[in-house]
């Protein structure tokens, strides 16, 4: 049997993206099939109506680092409402958002460029904390440039924002990076030694620049 469709029909597909969620605000959004666009709709946000004429619509002043449960109405006329939609959730952020999406990039055998995206509300007051391999560096510039760093290392990064001196995000996740080996150029009249103090040997290779004979490598064993 082929049913009537309702005078009012119920909107679906309502949404709180995350990209659009902060500490303090989310915009909802949804989907209406009505032949005119209703009166108003009304959003249900944890048990409070609330009358709007706009979608999608951003709710301000929302409690940081708390639970919503959402549904939307269509009022099509002052007599004529639909069913309500079906719930979603969303979580508010905290006060103090942990960075996402860590790059490195411009990696050389001494520098390394840092880069993330900040989803704080403003850039936040004293800025980022950068810990690189455990230690920590307080920044204001997004990305911030390492130009200190050794050559044939491996290097862990993470950035926390710093919103005040009582308020730290957590730590974004963790990106990785190794800086290249020094190239170092041997010839007869400039000799090369390595005194092996160390067991791993990284950056050994052997690449003809001039010329076609191979270097012999040779170790002499000492005790």
């Amino acid at each position: 049997a082929i049913e009537d469709m309702p005078a009012c029909v119920t909107p679906i597909d309502v949404a709180a993206a995350d990209s659009t969620i902060t500490a303090t605000t989310a915009i909802i959004s949804w989907v209406d099939y009505n032949l005119t666009t209703p009166a108003s709709w009304i959003i249900n946000i944890n048990g409070v109506d609330t009358a709007v004429t706009e979608n999608p619509f951003t709710f301000y002043n929302l409690t940081p680092e708390t639970e919503y449960t959402v549904k939307v109405m269509a009022a099509c006329t002052e007599t004529d409402s639909s069913e309500w939609s079906s719930e979603i959730t969303f979580t508010t952020l905290p006060t103090c958002t942990a960075p996402v999406d860590v790059t490195i990039t411009g990696i050389t055998t001494t520098t390394a460029t840092v880069a993330w995206t900040d989803r704080n509300e403003t850039d936040p007051e004293n800025g980022w904390i950068i810990n690189l391999n455990g230690i920590d560096t307080i920044v204001t510039e997004n990305p911030f440039t390492f130009d200190d760093l050794t050559s044939a290392t491996f290097y862990t990064v993470k950035v926390a924002a710093f919103c005040s001196e009582t308020d730290t995000s957590d730590w974004s996740a963790t990106a990785n990076f190794i800086t290249p080996c020094e190239t170092v150029v041997v010839t007869d009249q400039e000799p090369y030694t390595e005194g092996f103090e160390t067991e791993e040997l990284i950056c050994w290779t052997n690449d003809i620049i001039s010329g076609s004979l191979e270097w012999e490598i040779t170790d002499n064993d000492a005790e």
